[in-house]
């Protein structure tokens, strides 16, 4: 695969399952890794002081209590219970982090992606974000590279503000190469489900895309079963502290996605029985005519599937109408036809639906 397309491994670093085997050996006494997770022998140990300080995308508990060989004992879980932080206090971590890079370059990836690198490193008494460490370690990591695979780029992943990310850079020549938008992800991702609500028929919504989630590679690594990719079980508290985070991609993808499929719903072009018919006008636009049973409506529904901004033409006769403005159904906005010509640009991975006004 890697002779055809650029791959890009994803290196989520920061945390592992608590159903891994690094965890499970933890649990069971394993000297060896003792000391591979921030771990406390009592709640009381992190402060409600300490508590208020630290920032994290979830509001489930920070420590999650789990019986050990040793006793029970209380191990930090930024993301949930499910997912326990590593301690790259510990060397023995860090190493087998290295381990992980080198082994993703040797089967082929092109670009390494860091994600949620914010939340590498922990420190009681302060953010446990966008730490002086984590860079450190971020500027490692491209170092290692630079001298055994500098093809190999890195792209770090973090859900923050634009200030926040571009520090990830560094100097510009020591940290990432590239640097992930959360919200192009996600418009991204709407883009693909307005394509797939605007076609003929009956679109089908599972539960992972009204959610936005994302690949669940521990599953499927551990189980051997490639479906259990998109098999994840949810914790009901932590689902619903997602949906109430309007900074979470969860938020966004679930309210844009409710939004597309009210607005379809209540567009009798897009009924099911309705004719369609494909436009070929530009390799980054797809095109599509819509129109109702009845034929009293039609919609031509545009998605810019690129990065960058489009431009597309068309025909009066291409549309089947004459009308000399048309306007938006997602956005309310309005395009003028001239010389029976409709020009329309979109942003990336923009979608309109255009119906004349």
């Amino acid at each position: 695969m890697s002779l055809r397309y650029r791959l890009m491994f994803d290196g989520v670093f920061n945390h592992v399952s608590a159903a891994s085997r690094l965890f499970q050996e933890f649990l069971n006494g394993n000297p060896n890794f003792s000391d591979f997770f921030v771990r406390f022998s009592t709640r009381e140990q992190v402060s409600e002081d300490h508590l208020r300080l630290i920032l994290r995308p979830r509001v489930t508990d920070l420590l999650t209590g789990f019986n050990t060989i040793g006793g029970r004992q209380y191990v930090w879980t930024t993301f949930g219970p499910d997912q326990i932080d590593l301690n790259f206090k510990n060397e023995r971590v860090l190493a087998r982090v290295v381990e992980i890079l080198l082994y993703y370059v040797r089967r082929g990836a092109d670009i390494i992606r860091l994600d949620a690198i914010t939340y590498l490193w922990t420190e009681l008494g302060t953010t446990c974000a966008h730490l002086q460490q984590t860079h450190v370690v971020v500027q490692l990591l491209r170092s290692i590279l630079e001298i055994v695979a500098p093809r190999v780029a890195l792209v770090t992943e973090a859900n923050v503000t634009h200030e926040e990310l571009v520090t990830y850079f560094g100097n510009g020549r020591n940290e990432a190469h590239m640097e992930e938008d959360v919200d192009l992800q996600v418009d991204r991702f709407i883009a693909s489900r307005a394509i797939a609500l605007v076609l003929q028929g009956v679109p089908g919504a599972y539960l992972p895309s009204l959610l936005g989630a994302q690949n669940d590679l521990d599953s499927a690594l551990e189980s051997g079963e490639p479906r259990s990719i998109n098999r994840k079980s949810y914790d009901e508290n932590a689902l619903v502290d997602k949906l109430r985070d309007r900074s979470s991609s969860t938020y966004k993808v679930a309210t844009r996605f409710r939004e597309l499929t009210e607005k379809r719903i209540a567009t009798p072009a897009f009924h099911p029985n309705g004719p369609q018919r494909v436009l070929m006008r530009h390799p980054a636009v797809f095109s599509l005519v819509r129109t109702s049973p009845d034929g009293r409506q039609r919609v031509l529904a545009l998605t810019n599937v690129s990065r960058e901004a489009q431009e597309a033409t068309f025909s009066e006769t291409e549309l089947g109408t004459s009308a000399r403005t048309l306007r938006d159904i997602l956005s309310g906005r309005t395009l003028e036809s001239y010389s029976g010509t409709v020009r329309a640009r979109l942003e990336p991975y923009e979608s309109l639906w255009l119906t004349p006004a």
